[in-house]
């Protein structure tokens, strides 16, 4: 690939000292893939506050503004193949993300938008409410491509959690919104997970066994992998199948290894490409 020819991507969500949330997962996640990440933290923390304390918070707007309005003028003649929002923090740091979004969009400068509307998992809301109202009204209809998880999916639509065979019709009513592609994860199966995935051009099913340890930045090392994936040429379908492998092999890593983090240094090889491999279903409409 010629030089001028790397892809770059846009990535705007938190970052930790240790571990790998947030941008400190979606960062080498991309570059694995050979895709520049350009990342811009909503958050600074010490580790995911998942482990028995954490110091940091949220970034300031003015200063996420600024950041943003920089990384632009940088990249104004090449913009970006794509641009990604994860964890926001606050309302107004989301209106900063969103309109620097909107900004590359309106002038050609940035390929699609991924909205991963990070706002909470396993039955417990992490945001407040005028984020989730947030993501549900402005940035929905703005994005190409959502990756909520099936909890977040339920947020966003004000309905029960999605199962098996209410998913697929969840994630239409997603699609109806705006976005062109979308895929909702972490849906329970009797044997560990699904990912229903869609667009125009139909709906799969992707099946994954449950791996039991610290799976804490997963869905944004998943979604920046999927973003990556897609720049780099591959159908919507392949790249959600590929990504969850890697996220797979890199759980399985994680836990042999006895890890509390992901194992992304242990397992680096495995974001490129990954040992499993997961075949999608299609789905009758």
């Amino acid at each position: 690939m010629p030089l001028n020819a790397v892809m770059s991507v846009l990535t705007i969500q938190s970052r930790v000292a240790s571990g790998y949330v947030g941008n400190s997962a979606a960062v080498p996640a991309l570059q694995a893939l050979g895709v520049e990440a350009v990342a811009v933290d909503t958050a600074h923390l010490s580790n995911h506050p998942g482990h028995q304390s954490f110091e940091g918070g949220p970034a300031a707007t003015v200063k996420v503004d600024a950041l943003l309005k920089g990384v632009e003028q940088k990249h104004a003649k090449a913009g970006f193949n794509a641009a990604i929002t994860g964890y926001l923090g606050t309302l107004a740091t989301g209106n900063a993300a969103l309109n620097a979004v909107r900004r590359l969009k309106s002038s050609g400068r940035c390929g699609f938008y991924c909205l991963d509307p990070v706002s909470g998992d396993n039955g417990r809301v992490y945001v407040d409410e005028e984020l989730v109202a947030f993501f549900r009204e402005q940035a929905l209809p703005a994005a190409d491509l959502i990756v909520p998880n099936a909890f977040e999916a339920a947020l966003l639509l004000k309905t029960s959690l999605p199962t098996m065979d209410s998913a697929p019709a969840a994630l239409e009513c997603l699609l109806r919104f705006g976005p062109k592609r979308a895929a909702i994860t972490g849906i329970e199966t009797p044997d560990g997970f699904a990912t229903i995935i869609g667009g125009k051009d139909g709906l799969w099913r992707i099946e994954t066994e449950c791996i039991e340890g610290a799976a804490s930045g997963a869905g944004d090392a998943f979604a920046a992998l999927l973003v990556g994936h897609l720049v780099n040429g591959k159908s919507f379908p392949k790249a959600v199948a590929t990504a969850l492998a890697s996220i797979r092999d890199i759980l399985a890593l994680t836990q042999q290894l006895g890890k509390s983090d992901l194992a992304v240094v242990e397992g680096f090889g495995l974001l490129r490409q990954p040992k499993t491999r997961y075949k999608p279903i299609r789905i009758t409409r």
